[in-house]
């Protein structure tokens, strides 16, 4: 990560963003992973970011209650095997955002 910049967080090393990540294989097309993520997504407040691009099948924001958010992104990596990742800036990075 090479931003300097996020959240309110104003220094000259780059921040480092928390993270969950995790493969998933045999859950099936592209297309039914990608709705599965949506609906997911959507009844947990999580707010969809439109046409995804390159490996990308889903990809979503949601805020955290400051002004920080969460990201998630899912990634086909090959025939029905996709990588989730959630990134979000961890509160004791975040001194303006609480």
């Amino acid at each position: 990560m090479s931003e300097t910049l996020s959240c309110g967080w104003e220094g000259s090393e780059p921040l480092n963003l928390g993270m969950l990540d995790r493969d998933v294989a045999g859950a099936g097309a592209a297309d039914d992973v990608s709705r599965f993520y949506a609906d997911l997504a959507r009844s947990s407040g999580w707010q969809a970011l439109g046409q995804s691009i390159g490996t990308s099948i889903f990809d979503a924001s949601k805020p955290d209650g400051t002004d920080c958010s969460w990201s998630l992104q899912v990634r086909n990596i090959a025939e029905g095997a996709y990588h989730v990742q959630i990134t979000y800036t961890p509160r004791d990075l975040r001194p303006t955002c609480l």
